[in-house]
């Protein structure tokens, strides 16, 4: 890593390394304790809307991929009109 990137091994290990956590502490623990680990209000919404814009990488919002945006924002205490606003401005009505 000499100019600061992953290369694809690296990024693998990484995902592998992020699932093996994801499946040993469980999706229900972890979303428990998000709010937490990521800090005050601001940060938290940062970080609702940094995962809606990558939800949107493909351009479209499955349902279920919607469903998680409402779970993630009660992990991070985000009410649930913030959290539908966010997406009203993200993602286009037709997705």
């Amino acid at each position: 890593m000499t100019d600061e990137r992953l290369d694809e091994p690296e990024i693998e290990k990484l995902i592998l390394r992020i699932d093996e956590h994801l499946h040993s502490a469980g999706r229900e623990s972890l979303l428990a304790s998000l709010g937490d680990r990521i800090g005050p209000p601001p940060l938290r919404y940062s970080a609702l809307r940094m995962a809606v814009d990558m939800m949107m990488a493909d351009k479209v919002m499955a349902p279920s991929e919607r469903e998680l945006v409402f779970q993630l924002a009660t992990a991070l205490d985000i009410d649930r009109s913030m959290a539908e606003a966010l997406l009203q401005s993200r993602v286009p009505a037709s997705s």
